[in-house]
């Protein structure tokens, strides 16, 4: 493992209102701008798409996988996006739970994962 991110949030909108947002892989990536061109397979459950990437000036385009490989309605759901050109994997998931009748607790944790160390270590 090479980076985790965890972020907690706690919005103001019930909880069937938040997943209506994020209950398919066509409207994460629709709301997601490092994800600047994709097409969904059929089934729904997969992508292929650019990401724009910038280390100062330099600025290039990079072919990503998205896949949902958890799916528990008004929950969870679980990602995964790989950059094979970059052998790189991120692995996530987005909890939600209520808070009450018109919050909604939203946790989201993404670790990145070096593909040339897992082939290493199997």
């Amino acid at each position: 493992m090479e980076l985790e991110i965890e972020r907690h949030e706690r919005i103001n909108a019930p909880l069937q209102l938040v997943w209506e947002e994020m209950d398919s892989l066509e409207q994460i990536l629709a709301k997601s701008p490092q994800i600047s061109e994709y097409e969904v397979v059929p089934g729904g459950q997969r992508a292929r798409g650019k990401t724009k990437l910038a280390w100062g000036p330099v600025k290039w385009t990079v072919d990503v996988e998205v896949e949902i490989t958890e799916f528990e309605p008004r929950q969870r759901l679980g990602f995964a996006i790989e950059g094979p050109s970059l052998e790189v994997r991120y692995e996530g998931t987005i909890d939600l739970a209520p808070i009450g009748e018109g919050e909604t607790k939203l946790d989201v944790k993404a670790e990145q994962r070096r593909l040339a160390q897992e082939r290493l270590l199997k």
